[in-house]
């Protein structure tokens, strides 16, 4: 029913010369605001998690031997990293155990 009123209207509109300028702004400043309630409300919703210690449990892949030290992915970022259970391979799973000293990741395989 109301998809009927709103292509009568529009019809309507086109027919008698078309949309003025006012209503074309008024239109963009309506869009841009729900554009951006829509974005704010995502953003509640959905937070996005940033710093080193939202990657705890997090799953990556060795991308060089670890001997104690080496260089892991996680999440398409790379980091140093370091194990304490045995060398882990080039390519291996490994999972986020902490975050040492900042920068450093502690992993284990997994």
């Amino acid at each position: 029913m109301g998809e009927k009123i709103l292509i009568e209207v529009a019809s309507r509109a086109i027919s008698i010369g078309g949309f003025t300028p006012i209503q074309i702004l008024i239109f963009g400043v309506i869009l841009l605001l729900l554009l951006l309630l829509i974005a704010w409300f995502y953003n509640r919703v959905f937070p996005s998690k940033t710093g080193p210690d939202d990657l705890i449990g997090m799953k990556g892949k060795a991308c060089d031997n670890l001997a104690p030290y080496g260089m892991v992915s996680v999440n398409g970022e790379i980091w140093n990293a370091r194990t304490e259970g045995g060398i882990i391979e080039k390519g291996e799973e490994i999972k986020v155990e902490a975050v040492e000293d900042g920068m450093v990741l502690k992993v284990k395989k997994g």
